[in-house]
């Protein structure tokens, strides 16, 4: 996709037309070839790779400790339901 503009010899004009055929070909903003490009020119082919969002290393929580912590709660909740005085509430 890129490699077409690349070429150092090319018209400004010429240049300028096959960024708008791509951006339409593509379906990408302006600004958005514009990044590829300067990625690309900086870091070659693994500057167009995407990026790893998050933290690093961020490890999700297996099914099982969360299962145990979803019932935990929810005994703790029920828990306090039942023990709640009556008598002991706000604006009555």
């Amino acid at each position: 996709m890129l490699s077409p503009l690349l070429a150092e010899s090319l018209d400004p004009t010429k240049l300028t037309q096959m960024k708008e055929e791509l951006c339409q070909r593509y379906q990408i903003s302006a600004r958005t070839l514009r990044r590829y490009l300067a990625e690309y020119r900086k870091s070659g082919f693994t500057g167009l790779k995407p990026k790893q969002s998050g933290r690093a290393g961020k490890r999700s929580i297996p099914n099982e400790v969360l299962e145990e912590t979803i019932r935990l709660r929810r005994e703790v909740l029920k828990a306090q339901r039942l023990h709640v005085d009556p008598n002991s509430r706000m604006g009555g």
